[in-house]
């Protein structure tokens, strides 16, 4: 093969490599798109149902985004997929080198771009994909694409330069030239005008870019989720809430809120209130956080109608028997936390169950955190100290515990009412279904 014949190979080769990795970055924007929506659905208590890709058994989406391995650095890994392909895509369309001038390093200097960027593409899907196998033992599908476009963009990338060159070589001048383009604005300085301009414009539409990506979680809320819910969940979703629930076996659900310390229920609202709410609760869930908040919405809003009754359901194998796997480490600590803190005063469970709820699902839960917060709270911590190892106060847990297995709950939150449960999409529309129901209470004689 000649030099003409030689260049001609290699110009296909990376004219091929750069359709490759346009059609990957776009599908790879996509797909995390879809798996920022289906993360703050899924956390944030907006899921009608079972994701499209919550297939069951090992193929599950919703396990995936609810475990703490979907957050890195509180925000969610999806909006970091984002990110990650909203910057390849910027490389791509803004820092191309046109394949047939190869005269110039500029050609391969770019193609070194797209090989770090998929080096590095590669490593995090390969740290993910072990994650979801080894740790969570369930694999979501749309995350699987992300892996799949990650392989496929590091071999067109790999392909466009083996050989050459070695790949290490490669990568490192990849780094390189990325550093140039994105810290120096490199390719757009060459005429040497306007420089400082140059590199501010694109360190403003890095900027744009990463904090589109982080503000879009709670875009998505206030802009989509929300309003779809209010347009959804109007009185004919009352009214089939109600009838699901109507039609529910009622349950003897015992309630004590009038007994000691150690023997009585946690609860907010009226200890005589006509009506009384039963929640089974994690406070390491992060849908039972929304539902934490529309529960003491609703109790000021009726505070003389309405009584919460707090019951622990602490979806964690270490005191929970129903659970086959750990959801969350620290749920039956922050409920043995919660008994021990109703053992020194109403007030005082009210204070660290207001606490335990506003820790963040993802960065606050660590061990230290929660032997720091009775300090914090001005709890008597010898006496809390010698509760939380006490054989009685587990048992009060494990009571709880064996309540739901007979009411055959299995997951949080769980709303009961009058030993009848509640669907979870009540969620959503909790006050309109709790007036229907008190309205039902004062109808009987």
């Amino acid at each position: 093969m000649d030099a003409h014949q030689k260049t001609r190979t290699r110009t296909r080769t990376r004219t091929r490599t750069r359709a490759q990795a346009l059609l990957i970055a776009v599908i790879g924007l996509a797909d995390s798109l879809y798996l920022v929506s289906h993360h703050v659905s899924v956390t944030l208590g907006f899921q009608r149902q079972p994701s499209l890709c919550n297939i069951g058994g090992t193929l599950n989406c919703d396990e995936v985004a609810k475990s703490p391995y979907a957050v890195l650095l509180g925000v969610p890994v999806a909006s970091w997929g984002l990110f990650y392909y909203l910057v390849f895509l910027s490389y791509l369309l803004l820092f191309s080198a046109k394949p047939g001038d190869e005269a110039k390093d500029d050609v391969r200097a770019f193609e070194d771009g797209i090989f770090a960027f998929s080096s590095a593409g590669l490593a995090a899907c390969a740290w993910f994909a072990f994650v979801s196998m080894y740790f969570l033992h369930y694999v979501c599908l749309f995350c699987s694409l992300l892996y799949v476009a990650g392989a496929a963009l590091f071999i067109a990338a790999w392909r466009a330069q083996y050989r050459t060159r070695p790949a290490h070589r490669a990568l490192f001048a990849g780094i390189h030239h990325l550093v140039w383009c994105f810290i120096f604005a490199g390719p757009w300085l060459k005429d040497g005008e306007r420089k400082v301009l140059r590199v501010l414009i694109v360190w403003l539409w890095i900027l744009v870019m990463a904090l589109g990506t982080y503000l879009l979680p709670p875009l998505l809320v206030d802009y989509y989720f929300e309003p779809r819910d209010r347009q959804h969940y109007n009185s004919e979703s009352i009214k089939l809430i109600l009838e699901q629930w109507s039609r529910e076996l009622a349950r003897e659900v015992p309630v004590n809120v009038g007994g000691s310390p150690e023997e009585r229920d946690s609860y907010f609202g009226a200890a005589d209130a006509p009506l009384t709410i039963v929640d089974f609760s994690d406070y390491q869930c992060p849908v039972c956080r929304t539902m934490s908040r529309e529960l003491k919405r609703l109790v000021k809003e009726r505070p003389d109608e309405v009584r919460v009754v707090i019951k622990h359901f602490p979806l964690d194998k270490s005191c929970n028997s129903a659970m086959k796997k750990d959801y969350h480490e620290f749920a039956c600590r922050a409920s043995l936390m919660a008994r021990c803190a109703e053992e020194q005063g109403v007030e005082d469970f009210r204070r660290m169950h207001e606490a335990l709820i506003e820790l963040d699902p993802f960065l606050d839960w660590n061990l230290q955190t929660l032997l720091e917060l009775p300090i914090k709270l001005g709890l008597n911590i010898p006496r809390f100290d010698r509760c939380m190892i006490a054989p009685q106060t587990m048992s009060r847990i494990q009571a709880d515990i064996q309540l739901a297995g007979e009411l055959r709950i299995t997951g949080t939150p769980t709303l009961v009412v009058d030993g009848k449960k509640l669907p979870h999409t009540v969620i959503r529309v909790l006050p309109g279904v709790i007036g229907e129901i008190l309205k039902q209470q004062r109808k009987l004689p």
